[in-house]
């Protein structure tokens, strides 16, 4: 009998992550794929990055259209309720045997919650990874008990999840997600790009994102302030590739500040949303990742590009050697900079085998017995 495996998307990022095993499932012959589309995908200002997924050929079965104006701590918890209602209609209408969720958004556990309550079994991705300056943190370990199976990114991972006290058989290590589309990822030029961009080819480029630091103490738009001051110093003929942040509470503030900035400053091309193949072909294209997203903790090491990752969001990740932890002070990130651009050719990068995460997952679904998924156990760490 053919399984209905619904994935739910609701950011950029994540899709990015997703869309290997969305295609996966979609070309396999005894699983279905349902996909619900929520969130910052359907927002104009932030890129409407829906039109990336129907361009790649997917078929959106449901659209969860969650997000208040404000996102004011409020009304991200309010965001939140409607998600709640609206992936319950969209699941309660689709009835699909198993929902895939990944990593750490309010908008993530949203769709946990609706799916456990209707004894759907959550399958989670990239759960048992920390990040102590961001809400986040503690949304993926809500996740985790929320959830039947657990396909995680690295054996630390798998550990904590355990310590969570899930069962062995539900926790499997698949290795990260973005492998996926490192190794099958068409790479575009870098000429390609500047076209495409309207970049000067001849220049440095440097790869940019500030998310929010919701669980942090850091001001924000003092942050970027010294990010931006700091580039200025010791790059002044760089240009610095700015993507919009994400839409948690204080992401509107730090928008407005970039495209106000952007405008002053024809150094900094702001992007609402790259799309993976060309987000990953110009961090393969920069001389440094900066900011606080995951990626330049996660893709960027892969890939030999240093990154330059800012205050306390991904505090508890694991990182490569050719991450640079920095405070976000001028004087701080500087004096990084400067050190990286003259010690990046003895940089020690990852060289870990890749994996092929969706392949394990779809064959893991294929032997596991279904009949198991909903009914757990605690399992006490003696």
């Amino acid at each position: 009998m053919i399984k209905k495996l619904c994935v739910v998307t609701g950011t950029r990022a994540e899709y990015g992550l997703l869309k290997h095993l969305m295609r996966a499932i979609a070309d396999s012959s005894d699983f279905q794929l349902q996909l619900v589309v929520a969130a910052a995908h359907l927002l104009s200002q932030l890129g409407n990055t829906q039109a990336e997924i129907l361009a790649d050929g997917f078929v959106a079965d449901a659209q969860v259209d969650m997000l208040l104006a404000s996102n004011t701590p409020l009304g991200v918890a309010k965001s939140m309720a409607l998600g709640m209602l609206g992936f319950a209609d969209a699941f309660d209408r689709l009835k699909p045997d198993m929902v895939f969720i990944l990593g750490d958004r309010f908008e993530a556990l949203a769709a946990a919650q609706a799916a456990y309550l209707q004894r759907i079994p959550v399958a989670h991705l990239h759960g048992g990874e920390l990040t102590l300056g961001a809400l986040d943190d503690a949304i993926r370990h809500a996740i985790t008990k929320l959830s039947a199976l657990h396909f995680v990114a690295h054996e630390d991972y798998a550990r904590r999840v355990r310590q969570l006290g899930e069962e062995d058989w539900r926790v499997q290590l698949v290795g990260p997600m973005i492998a996926d589309a490192l190794t099958q990822l068409t790479w575009l030029s870098r000429d390609a790009l500047a076209q495409a961009l309207v970049l000067n080819p001849q220049k440095q480029w440097v790869l940019l994102t500030y998310h929010p630091e919701t669980l942090g103490s850091e001001d924000d738009i003092a942050a970027v302030n010294a990010i931006y001051e700091a580039l200025c110093q010791q790059l002044p003929d760089a240009l610095f590739i700015w993507t919009y942040p994400n839409m948690d509470a204080g992401g509107e503030r730090i928008l407005s500040w970039l495209l106000a900035t952007a405008k002053m400053d024809n150094r900094i091309k702001a992007v609402s949303s790259l799309g993976q193949q060309r987000y990953l072909s110009v961090m393969k294209e920069s001389i440094a990742v900066v900011g606080n997203s995951s990626s330049g903790l996660l893709e960027a090491p892969w890939l030999g590009i240093p990154t330059v990752n800012i205050g306390t969001r991904q505090a508890g990740r694991l990182r490569d050697a050719s991450v640079f932890d920095c405070l976000p002070l001028t004087e701080h990130i500087a004096t990084i900079m400067h050190q990286l651009m003259t010690q990046t050719e003895t940089m020690s990068f990852a060289t870990q085998q890749m994996s092929a995460p969706s392949t394990q997952i779809l064959a893991f679904l294929r032997s596991v017995d279904w009949g198991r998924m909903v009914h757990k156990s605690f399992v006490d760490i003696v």
